[in-house]
């Protein structure tokens, strides 16, 4: 879905939303979703800023902290768990992170070899503070119900052979179909024209992979995910 020109930002509508709604609940979720969208873009500017060249007390002057602080809070990045980023080196959203990390988390404690997109979907639902989680959640979508309903991935995967291993060290324990997600998510957010990795965008590539065992685990809830894409076009 490509985002259309003069259309409001997440941010924009998320601080409408934070400001103007008489919904106190709906208010303070919003409120929540702007301060981690704004940590997160606060990152982006300060990666950029180190890319460009720009002195680190020049960064930590602008951001009104001293050198030091600033040094400390964004001299070491997290690792994208594996998420391509292109060669803009997109933004990975540290709920983008958690998701992967949940995912595999989810995966040894099911005992499964792999971590599949089945396992993906898990790590989603984990995420209390992204959109795609409240989509699915508005669905009936809730985290026991689909460990409970998870379909293993429908094409078995083999074993890497010998000096087979996938190209991102990250990779390694995953399925092709989860690998997919992780390189979907990439042009998820190229198509929104959203400058980072988020949730959504993991959410969204799983719904494009029907073989998949995520798509299998919603199928066993009842969900379609035509009505998922819905629901997160409304965020």
């Amino acid at each position: 879905m490509q985002a259309s020109r003069g259309a409001p930002t997440e941010v924009e509508t998320l601080a409408r939303r934070a400001t103007r709604t008489l919904d106190p609940e709906a208010g303070l979720r919003a409120l929540t979703a702007l301060r981690a969208r704004l940590d997160e873009l606060e990152v982006l500017q300060v990666s950029s800023a180190v890319e460009s060249g720009l002195p680190w007390s020049d960064i930590a002057r602008a951001l009104g902290i001293s050198r030091q602080a600033a040094h400390k809070r964004y001299s070491r990045r997290a690792g994208n768990e594996g998420i391509p980023t292109g060669p803009r080196r997109m933004l990975v959203t540290a709920e983008a992170r958690n998701a992967v990390k949940f995912a595999r988390e989810e995966a040894r404690a099911l005992g499964a070899e792999v971590t599949g997109t089945e396992h993906v979907l898990l790590g989603i639902l984990r995420c209390e503070r992204s959109h795609a989680t409240w989509a699915l959640r508005a669905l009936g979508a809730r985290l026991e119900d689909a460990r409970a309903a998870v379909e293993p991935t429908m094409a078995p995967c083999a074993k890497p052979a010998a000096g087979d291993e996938p190209r991102h060290p990250a990779w390694r324990g995953m399925s092709p179909h989860a690998r997919r997600v992780l390189e979907r998510s990439l042009e998820e957010a190229l198509d929104r024209g959203e400058g980072y990795i988020g949730v959504e965008h993991l959410l969204l590539a799983v719904l494009r992979d029907d073989r998949g065992g995520a798509a299998q685990t919603l199928q066993r809830m009842d969900i379609d995910p035509g009505e998922v894409r819905s629901r997160l076009s409304e965020f």
